[in-house]
């Protein structure tokens, strides 16, 4: 159903239902950095259901990259903090029916953004320490 979603927000296609008002990427943008970067969009996630909230993060970032794209990331929001961490969240999410493609489609954006696995690992261990002080 997301991917439906996202695909359809993301149509090159303009001849669609015209009773149905597509939001622009700009609009898309805004509410995808609201999820990622504001405390009211994190606390939002963090009450829903954790496969929700992994996927909500999940398409908001291929929505930033998106924005990164045709140049609306008027906020500056920087993808990489949260690729991070969306691929750990999805690499330890095993019962999801697409997981797979959702961790390709990470992956590649790793590579697109210059972020390597020991990154990824230096991530890991600050997040096992700071639950460690916890």
């Amino acid at each position: 159903m997301n991917h439906t979603f996202y695909l359809w927000l993301n149509a090159k296609n303009e001849n669609s239902d015209p009773d149905l008002v597509r939001p622009s990427h700009k609009q898309v943008y805004i509410y995808a950095h609201f999820i990622l970067e504001t405390i009211g969009g994190r606390d939002y996630l963090f009450r829903r259901d954790p496969k929700v909230r992994k996927l909500a993060a999940y398409y908001s970032v291929l929505n930033i990259d998106q924005a990164n794209v045709e140049g609306l990331n008027s906020n500056g929001t920087d993808i990489r903090p949260h690729l991070d961490l969306t691929l750990k969240d999805l690499v330890n999410q095993i019962d999801l029916s697409f997981r797979n493609q959702y961790l390709w489609k990470l992956e590649n954006l790793r590579k697109k953004y210059k972020l390597s696995w020991r990154h990824f690992c230096r991530l890991e261990q600050w997040l096992e320490m700071s639950q460690r002080f916890s």
